[in-house]
């Protein structure tokens, strides 16, 4: 054999060749894995980023819908403010013969009760309320009972004998209220 520099052509047999050409395969697929791990982690430290800025981002839109309520909320009291209050006595009903007129399903204004006649909100009014500006379809708010404050709809007049007076439908079953120094003012949207 010649030799050329340090260069010296066969000096691997094929046995050799074989060795260093599987240890670099392994070296290569080493690399490989390496390279999939890494990206592995790069995509779960990215992921988990991306979870951290939208928990973040969750947690500023809840403030910002929990600001809106208590805005559209101050909004609301500072409407009623202005709206005049007038002092009522408040009682409950039931949509029954012995509490109502001979139509008990069905308003002085027509609307029809369902199923769950509490959840229809349903308001009845003497009939002096609607010479003070109650109307009939009129939203009211109502405040001093507790349990029934918020707003109902006027659909039905009290019978004549009754002065100053509101009447709120509640499903049969519940317990009939009679409630002293309740206001109720109109609900303007």
């Amino acid at each position: 054999m010649s030799r050329i520099g340090n260069y010296e052509p066969n000096i691997w047999d094929k046995e050799e060749f074989k060795k260093r050409v599987q240890l670099l395969l392994f070296i290569l697929g080493l690399c490989s894995l390496t390279a999939s791990i890494t990206l592995l982690i790069a995509a779960w430290h990215y992921k988990s980023q991306i979870e951290a800025k939208e928990k973040f981002y969750n947690e500023k839109i809840d403030e910002v819908l929990f600001e809106l309520d208590y805005l559209k909320f101050e909004l609301e009291t500072c409407k009623a403010a202005n709206i005049p209050k007038v002092d009522v006595i408040a009682s409950c009903y039931q949509a029954v013969k012995g509490q109502t007129d001979s139509t008990p399903l069905i308003t002085a204004d027509g609307t029809k009760i369902g199923k769950d006649p509490y959840s229809q909100r349903i308001a009845a009014i003497s009939r002096d309320l609607l010479d003070k500006g109650f109307s009939m379809g009129d939203t009211i708010r109502v405040e001093g009972t507790e349990i029934y404050d918020g707003l109902w709809v006027i659909h039905d007049k009290m019978n004549k004998r009754f002065t100053n007076k509101i009447d709120l439908l509640v499903n049969e079953g519940m317990k009939l209220d009679l409630f002293s120094n309740v206001k109720i003012s109109k609900y303007e949207k």
